[in-house]
């Protein structure tokens, strides 16, 4: 702001910047904004993280097929409440821990196992619980991978 002094007082001639309120009101519109494109955004980072445990699961059963064809010992994956484990016999080779809201529901057998030549020991059903959804991770007979379904 300039100011110019003048025979009878203070006179102002410019003024650079803005008020107080026409900041608020510029606040107020971004923060609704904002607000509206959040939770879409936290639905999809839920997703993210439901896929990620569900393709990292397939990829440790993958792997203990393989082993179990290729190595010495019983080699199955143990599911707890929150997290899994990778056995072979009895030494763990890998331990994964769910995301906070995720857990397996537990059944009175809760070992994935293979038999020598691929083919799954005990097929059955498992439950995972997500944040936002209920998985069946089914095992079916045969050597075929397992196949997951959302409800």
């Amino acid at each position: 702001m300039t100011i110019k002094q003048e025979k009878y007082g203070v006179k102002r001639l410019k003024q650079n910047g803005f008020t107080l309120i026409e900041m608020l009101i510029v606040l107020s519109i971004t923060l609704i904004m904002l607000g509206w494109t959040l939770p879409p955004l936290s639905s999809h980072v839920n997703k993210i993280s439901s896929n990620h445990v569900i393709d990292k699961l397939a990829s440790d059963v993958i792997k203990i097929q393989h082993m179990h064809a290729t190595t010495y010992g019983a080699v199955k994956i143990q599911l707890y409440h929150d997290k899994y484990v990778v056995l072979n016999s009895t030494r763990i080779i890998q331990q994964v821990h769910l995301p906070e809201g995720f857990w397996f529901s537990q059944n009175a057998d809760h070992f994935i196992e293979f038999n020598k030549n691929g083919n799954i020991k005990r097929p059955r059903t498992f439950y995972l619980y997500s944040p936002t959804a209920r998985y069946k991770i089914i095992f079916p007979f045969g050597k075929g991978r397992f196949r997951v379904e959302k409800g």
